[in-house]
């Protein structure tokens, strides 16, 4: 079988070309240097000009003024970002990284994040983990890790009083929250998020708390309707949450979604140690 010179050209310029065609780089790839240790001070300087203007400068939500005094509507109530922006406030670093690079990934090599499982979308968040925002710089490692160590160190917003179950319906969002339906497959809620919605920093399972119902409905329907052919959201691993949230009903998932924003963190007392 025989080449001309231009198939032969054809050819080479072909692999060239493909070869040319790297993985893209993704800045929270990169491993944080050794010895590096995360600064709140510096993740608040972030948080003023990118973060902070989403989910408020404490990351509560809270619209704030320079000096960091919440600004108030005619009510003179504080004025807040709405149900859009989840509340980041003492949510676990762990967990921020995480979903910061899972972001990241998405939206810069779609294609690779759902091969890795990680895939999620948020078309608000893409300008800020995608492109060139922070002093003309993208989202690196560092950056994410300065901007995780001011939301953790926040204080969350909770309930003033939990709410007790006030009719048949909410107490079966109470049981299905602490206990689960064996019945159905379904775990409890609190086996991972802990029965006061405190969640597990290091096994990277989130804080829930307080959280926006709207926000966490939105949440378990990106992962219910996860087969749809635009599905945004399947970074659970082993379709955890995937598939407790197919076995949900849709007013479940709305009834769990209300209770969360009602529960309270209940932290451990630390012991003083006898001298």
């Amino acid at each position: 079988m025989r080449f001309n010179y231009k198939t032969l050209l054809g050819i080479g310029l072909s692999t060239l070309l493909l070869s040319s065609v790297q993985a893209k780089e993704i800045p929270l790839d990169n491993p944080l240097p050794a010895n590096f240790v995360p600064s709140a001070e510096i993740g608040l300087e972030l948080a003023r000009t990118t973060c902070g203007t989403c989910h408020g400068l404490q990351g509560d939500g809270i619209i704030r003024d320079k000096e960091g005094n919440p600004r108030l509507n005619k009510a003179g109530e504080p004025m807040s970002m709405g149900p859009t922006f989840p509340r980041l406030a003492g949510q676990h670093p762990e967990y921020i990284l995480q979903q910061l690079r899972s972001l990241q990934i998405s939206h810069m090599d779609p294609e690779r994040a759902k091969k890795e499982g990680i895939y999620r979308v948020e078309v608000q968040m893409m300008p800020y983990v995608s492109m060139p925002m922070m002093g003309g710089k993208m989202l690196d490692s560092e950056m994410a890790a300065h901007i995780a160590a001011w939301f953790s160190s926040q204080k969350p917003v909770l309930a003033d009083a939990a709410k007790t179950p006030s009719n048949e319906f909410e107490t079966r969002i109470d049981y299905l929250y602490r206990g689960g339906d064996v019945n159905r497959n379904i775990p409890a809620c609190s086996s991972c998020h802990s029965p006061s919605g405190m969640g597990n920093g290091p096994a990277k399972y989130p804080m829930i708390a307080g959280q926006y119902a709207q926000y966490t409905e939105k949440q378990l329907f990106a992962f219910k309707n996860s087969r749809a052919e635009k599905a945004v959201r399947s970074n659970d691993p082993e379709r955890m949450m995937r598939d407790i949230a197919e076995r949900l009903t849709d007013e479940e998932i709305k009834g769990l979604a209300k209770y969360i924003e009602t529960l309270q963190i209940k932290r451990p007392t630390i012991r003083q140690a006898n001298n």
